[in-house]
């Protein structure tokens, strides 16, 4: 294993930065599990409830309290266990005040995901509207100024400030975190 993985690698960003797809390229060359904190939230909702349904579904099920409850225990959860892994969270996770910063920098060194807004609203759009903006007036706008928000929280928390290329594949950005973490 090398340097990069040192106690995990934990990946925010905005939606459709690419959390899921480069942590699992990440995963593979580090040889650690993918924890995807959406994932998480949807097996422990499964084991409570017998309900298999998507981190979505959950959301538009129980509402953003209540998710947002749970996505904090996942996070709880996965701190305690001391696990090294790569870690893909939420998009809301780090804006959760019920998640403690201590157990985001416990699970291992934190990447910002930094993609354009726009880049990132075409991915958005071509998946679907989530929950969260579907109600909106108007999405884009609101999706701008979400990002607005959370890219400040995102960059205060980061160890690692990390710029998506839009043309590279996942495992070209794998190497280039990987790379960036052994230079810190």
């Amino acid at each position: 294993m090398t340097d990069a993985s040192a106690n995990g690698i934990v990946l925010c960003g905005i939606k459709h930065s690419g959390k899921s797809t480069i942590g699992a390229a990440l995963s593979r060359r580090l040889n650690l599990p993918l924890v995807d904190l959406d994932r998480e939230i949807e097996l422990a909702y499964q084991r409570q409830t017998g309900q298999t349904l998507t981190f979505r579904e959950i959301y538009r099920l129980l509402g953003n309290e209540e998710f947002r409850r749970r996505e904090a225990l996942a996070v709880q959860a996965l701190a305690a266990s001391g696990q090294e892994a790569v870690v893909a969270l939420g998009g809301g996770a780090p804006m959760n005040p019920a998640v403690r910063t201590e157990w985001l920098h416990s699970l291992g060194r934190i990447v910002l995901l930094d993609i354009a807004p726009a880049i990132a609203f075409r991915r958005i759009l071509a998946g679907g509207l989530p929950p969260f903006l579907a109600t909106a007036e108007d999405p884009e706008k609101e999706f701008l100024r979400m990002c607005d928000e959370r890219l400040a929280v995102y960059r205060r928390l980061a160890d690692v400030v990390h710029h998506i290329e839009e043309d590279s594949t996942p495992e070209q950005e794998a190497d280039r975190i990987m790379a960036a973490l052994n230079r810190c």
